[in-house]
């Protein structure tokens, strides 16, 4: 969060944005916040679940501190997206994502950005590889489809504007020059620009599945990055006009031509060679760690206290396998053992719509304090997100991870199953 009385004078503050209490400390004191990011991965060493999933914790959290701190406005900064009902899940969560930052009373404005194009960008990064280390690209059918690009120099500017001006309502912006080009045509661009002749062809077949891997393994990009950026390629990105949108704002900067933006990035590429993309740079991944993420049906009026509780009174059903309540806890049994998890709730750190249980014991876990385990309801109250954040197991690590591991992604679906028996229970 920062101030728009002095935009310039900011601290800089690292956090965990899927820890609600790191993102309070670092958002404290913050007038204003500029949601930037796109989390493909946590960097635990196992991590299951959805990237849609980690997007949205990390949203939810953000949305839910800036109320708390009554934050003047949240400023999003995501892509353009048609109007298909049939999107790829990456911009199926850039949408969501809108939605959560809008959803707790802070007045939100959403950048949906063209492709963005910058010397340090990863998307431009991933175009500038391909052309300097392929002379033939033979590309898939998604090449030829619409898209319309914006330098990061117009991006800022638009953010710095968002930042200054006073507003007091959700808005959109779409940013994006006004000439509509293809994917194939900008790897030409920048083939150009840098002076390099190379044979560019495309055929009909899309190949996602395909694409993925090879453009992970000739650009160097991580898998978790390249795959969802591929996967939304199938659609034409290009600006809309927001005519059924009452509050489209527009930017009133000025953008350059597509190739004007291109030779700029090129140029600043040259200066800045040895550097290596953020999101090209593998994460240190915290050793023996596990986050595990699972989105399940949430019967209408369950509240996620509500849902932690019908969990734990389940649990109990399944074979060989006991629960009792102790105090503000639960403890979880096998026949003839000691305790293998003790989960304690944290009323500070729940309401209704969240419960919160610390791992504090049991002979599966080893006891820090920022392991935990938590149920949260989606805004829309349809969906129950149940995360298991910083989990260190005792078990040895290849046994945890194909034993349970796995066993605990089978009760979460098992789980999942009864919720939504429940709800059919209930209506009939």
């Amino acid at each position: 969060g920062i101030s728009r009385s002095n935009i310039d004078n900011y601290a800089v503050k690292k956090a965990n944005l899927f820890s609600l209490k790191e993102a309070e400390s670092a958002m404290e004191g913050g007038d204003i916040g500029i949601f930037l990011v796109h989390s493909m991965l946590p960097t635990d060493r196992l991590a299951q679940g959805s990237f849609q999933d980690f997007d949205y914790i990390i949203a939810d959290n953000f949305a839910r501190t800036a109320k708390k701190f009554n934050f003047e406005k949240i400023i999003y900064l995501s892509g353009l997206a048609p109007a298909d009902p049939d999107l790829s899940s990456h911009l199926k969560s850039r949408g969501e994502v809108e939605k959560v930052l809008s959803a707790y009373g802070t007045p939100c404005m959403t950048i949906r950005a063209g492709l963005i194009i910058g010397a340090m960008g990863s998307s431009f990064q991933i175009m500038l590889k391909l052309v300097e280390r392929l002379p033939i690209l033979v590309c898939p059918a998604w090449c030829e489809n619409d898209t319309q690009v914006v330098s990061i120099e117009t991006v800022v500017d638009c953010i710095k504007s968002g930042i200054k001006e006073a507003w007091d309502a959700n808005c959109i912006i779409e940013l994006g020059c006004p000439e509509v080009t293809s994917y194939k045509n900008l790897l030409k661009l920048v083939a150009d620009a840098m002076g390099k002749k190379r044979f560019i062809f495309s055929f009909r077949s899309y190949l996602p599945f395909f694409s993925k891997y090879w453009v992970s393994f000739v650009t160097n990009a991580p898998q978790s990055l390249t795959s969802p950026l591929v996967e939304s390629l199938k659609h034409k990105t290009v600006k809309t006009g927001l005519s059924n949108y009452k509050n489209e704002r527009k930017y009133k900067g000025h953008e350059q031509k597509v190739v004007e933006i291109i030779k700029k990035a090129i140029s600043d590429y040259n200066d800045l060679k040895e550097k290596t993309p953020y999101a090209f740079v593998s994460r240190k991944n915290i050793d023996r760690q596990v986050t595990s993420v699972q989105r399940l049906y949430l019967p209408e009026g369950v509240t996620g206290v509500e849902a932690a509780q019908i969990y734990i009174n389940w649990v109990c059903t399944l074979p060989f396998i006991n629960t009792r309540m102790k105090g503000d806890g639960a403890i979880f049994k096998l026949p003839l053992t000691k305790p293998i998890l003790i989960l304690k709730f944290s009323k500070v750190r729940s309401s209704s719509d969240r419960a919160l249980y610390y791992v504090t014991g049991g002979v599966l876990a080893k006891v820090h304090e920022k392991g935990r385990f938590e149920f949260r309801e989606t805004v829309d109250k349809k969906n129950l997100i149940i995360a298991l954040h910083n989990f260190r197991p005792r078990l040895p690590w290849y046994l945890y991870a194909y034993t349970q591991a796995i066993f605990h992604v089978f009760v979460m679906k098992l789980f999942g199953r009864y919720m939504e028996f429940k709800a059919g229970k209930s209506i009939r």
